[in-house]
Order: structure tokens, then C-alpha cells, then sequence
């Protein structure tokens, strides 16, 4: 179950990808540009994997989701994401950039009040508690350099010998005999490496 979910991965701020696409927009010299507005699509479709995988994981292993907590949690969730859908949908399409830019810096900056409120009622010093948990960040990331200098090294030369142009067009291939869309083939194996860690992604996006 928490692997699946972990590749699901429900994303309630995308800070990788808006920093992306902030720093593309600076270089561009785009003005006026908003990379928040993808706060919404992206909580769309990572909701929508993470409640796939956890029925999959659920029905697969036959664990009982029949319990008043679970189903209200479900439910809340499914009619959330249906809603969204139906207003992204049905949204005309010049109001749709600007109103998910403008609910993705909201929910942002409504996050961030929510952590120094809450810290200020249970008295707790919310810079030292960041620093505190920075420290250990940079401590996990000091012990996991080795596996993830072997990630790198893998997808280089999996990359680099063709292999990967080989699966790329087989999979083309075989979804177009299929008759589906083949646009989403190039971003499958950024979603198939999410299972191994963020810094395999931001290598085969890189690369």
C-alpha cells in the first residue's frame, strides 16, 4: 500500500514543478507569469491516481473498506475531485488560467497562515521546529547520495546505449495500434521512475 500510494503520488503543492517553471519564465522573460496555475490540474490528477491505487491496493489484498470513517473519507474525496473536474470542464476557457493561478497562490499562502497560527496556539516555535526539520532533511539526503549517484549512473547509461529510445518507441508503437493517443508516451518514464526517488525524475527530465 505504501509504495503504491507513494507513486501515486498526491501532490498538494507541486514547489518542484512551480519552481521550474518560474525559473523558465524568468529566462524567457515572461511577464505577468503565474507558475501556481498548474496548482489545481495537478491536484486533479494526483488525486485521481491516489484514489486508483488505494482501491486497486484495497481490492487486490481484499482489505475491508466498508467502515463509516473510510467511506466518508472516500467519499469526500471523490466528490471533491468531480467537482473540480466539472468545473474545469464546464469553466470558460479565459477564466480557467486565472482562477486555478489564483486558488493555487491562495491555497499556498492559506497553508503557510494555517502552519504559523497553529504554531502560535500550541506555543511552539515554528522557526526553530522548520530548522529543526531541515536538518534532519539534509541529513536523510547525506544518506541516501550513494543510491541515488547509482540512479543517475543507471539512467545515463540506459539512456546512453539506446535503450531507452528502443522502449519508447515500442510502447508508441503499441499504443497506437491501439488507437489511443500516444502524446502522454514521452512522460512515462518520469512516472515509472517516481517509485525510485524525486532525483531519478529530475534526471530523466534533465537528461
Amino acid at each position: 500500500m505504501f509504495i503504491v500510494l507513494n507513486t501515486a503520488g498526491l501532490t498538494l503543492i507541486p514547489t518542484s514543478v512551480i519552481a521550474m517553471r518560474q525559473a523558465v519564465a524568468i529566462k524567457q522573460g515572461l511577464v505577468g507569469f503565474n507558475a501556481a496555475d498548474i496548482f489545481l490540474p495537478t491536484l486533479l490528477a494526483t488525486g485521481g491516481s491516489f484514489l486508483a491505487g488505494l482501491l486497486a491496493v484495497a481490492w487486490v489484498q481484499r482489505l475491508n473498506l466498508f467502515r463509516p470513517a473510510v467511506l466518508a473519507a472516500l467519499a469526500v474525496a471523490a466528490l471533491g475531485l468531480g467537482a473540480l473536474l466539472a468545473w474545469l470542464r464546464h469553466a470558460p476557457p479565459g477564466q480557467v488560467g486565472q482562477l486555478t493561478a489564483l486558488a493555487g497562490s491562495g491555497f499556498i499562502l492559506s497553508l503557510i497562515t494555517v502552519f504559523l497560527v497553529c504554531g502560535a496556539v500550541r506555543r511552539v516555535n515554528v522557526y526553530d521546529a522548520f530548522i529543526d526539520g531541515a536538518k534532519e532533511g539534509f541529513g536523510v539526503a547525506v544518506q541516501i547520495i550513494p543510491y541515488l549517484v547509482a540512479i543517475l549512473v543507471a539512467i545515463g547509461l540506459f539512456r546512453a546505449s539506446g535503450c531507452m529510445d528502443i522502449v519508447m518507441h515500442g510502447l508508441t508503437a503499441g499504443f497506437a495500434w491501439l488507437g489511443l493517443d500516444t502524446e502522454f508516451v514521452p512522460a512515462l518514464p518520469v512516472g515509472l521512475m517516481k517509485i525510485l526517488s524525486g532525483a531519478a525524475r529530475a534526471a530523466l527530465w534533465w537528461m
